[in-house]
């Protein structure tokens, strides 16, 4: 049998290729995906939609700790400003 460039990529490793880190971490995961979703004998609208879920819960911990950070420095403010008032009157 010949030996095809399929066989040659085979015995060979992704980083002779020069394939990016970020790109290697996007496959590896997608591998993990198709994995889990092997084992679990899941639909693929299931994971895609178990990702989903992940994705929303992140974003709404991002608006949480904005909103946090909001009023963090609303509060910093406005003691800044009440200290500022103090200053001037007691001048």
């Amino acid at each position: 049998m010949p030996l095809t460039n399929w066989t040659m990529m085979e015995d060979s490793s992704i980083e002779d290729f020069g394939v990016p880190s970020q790109l290697l971490e996007f496959i590896y995961l997608r591998k993990y995906k198709q994995q889990k979703r092997d084992f679990l004998e899941m639909a693929r609208t299931e994971v895609l939609h178990s990702c989903y879920e992940v994705m929303k819960l992140c974003d709404v911990a991002k608006l949480k700790k904005a909103n946090d950070n909001k009023k963090h420095l609303a509060k910093e403010a406005e003691t800044s400003r009440q200290a500022t008032r103090e200053e001037l009157g007691q001048l």
